[in-house]
């Protein structure tokens, strides 16, 4: 995939700031091996008595001799406030196969962030078809106030084209992940995305998940889930081959609450 194509898709990678930090960096970034920097910042407001959310967050990551760097650094003020950052490595095994290893941790916070966190991911790029990543992934998160969540995943992406459309090229993704808490309440997430990549630096395109939502359940408080969705459209503009200014909008539903805002943010490409 060329750089052009990873940035211009980020805006689906940018899905998880509701979820969790390091989730945000899917498959997408491990897709191109050029260092890149990203920056973003943006908020929700939510309704129905919960506090609006406002979040301000980077991504590093470095390609040396087929070993990768990566970091993840995220700050919210919302009913509490909390950062995050994890650290983590990728190395190709094989052609077409990469495995990714992430590690982090939060500032105090009872359950906003999690006090321990880990990630293992496994991009497959089959090297009979370049345009298809498929990338496997397991979460591990502990809470300061003991609750615990596993969560395996996984994501793919395909890169096509339209005959008829020789001014660009389009990317679809989906994803699904299945949560096991400490209360033993499974929440789980799917979803699907397309997005359009044109040949002057403009993409744009829409994701949109549904499933459910254990909201309290790691908070130690059984019977709080509810189903949710939500759609989140996205805008980038890419002005030379190493900086691209993307936008992404979000609503989500849900039983406790509906929440409405966006992230901005600058992408650096080295």
């Amino acid at each position: 995939m060329t750089s052009r194509a990873a940035a211009a898709a980020l805006a689906f990678a940018l899905t998880g700031l509701c979820a969790g930090a390091a989730r945000a960096q899917a498959s997408l970034s491990l897709a191109e091996e050029r260092a890149n920097a990203t920056f973003y910042g943006g908020g929700l407001a939510l309704n129905k008595g919960f506090a609006d959310r406002y979040y301000g967050g980077f991504f590093f990551n470095q390609y040396v001799d087929g070993l990768g760097l990566h970091a993840d650094v995220v700050d919210v003020s919302r009913e509490q406030n909390a950062g995050f950052a994890a650290l983590g490595l990728s190395w190709e095994v094989a052609p077409g196969v990469r495995p990714k290893v992430m590690l982090g941790s939060s500032t105090s916070n009872a359950d906003i962030w999690s006090q321990t966190y880990a990630s293992a991911q496994l991009q497959i790029r089959p090297t009979s078809d370049t345009r298809t990543i498929v990338t496997p992934s397991l979460t591990y998160q502990r809470f300061r106030n003991g609750g615990w969540e596993t969560t395996p995943g996984v994501d793919a992406v395909y890169y096509f084209s339209i005959p008829s459309d020789t001014d660009g090229y389009y990317v679809m993704q989906a994803g699904a992940n299945v949560g096991f808490n400490n209360t033993h309440q499974q929440s789980w997430t799917i979803g699907a995305g397309l997005q359009t990549v044109r040949a002057n630096g403009v993409s744009f395109g829409a994701y949109a998940d549904g499933g459910r939502m254990v909201y309290n359940a790691i908070l130690g408080v059984p019977g709080r889930k509810t189903e949710f969705y939500s759609i989140r459209p996205s805008l980038g503009l890419r002005f030379t081959p190493e900086y691209e200014l993307f936008f992404r909008g979000e609503y989500t539903h849900t039983g406790f609450y509906d929440a409405t805002g966006g992230i901005a943010g600058f992408k650096i490409t080295f």
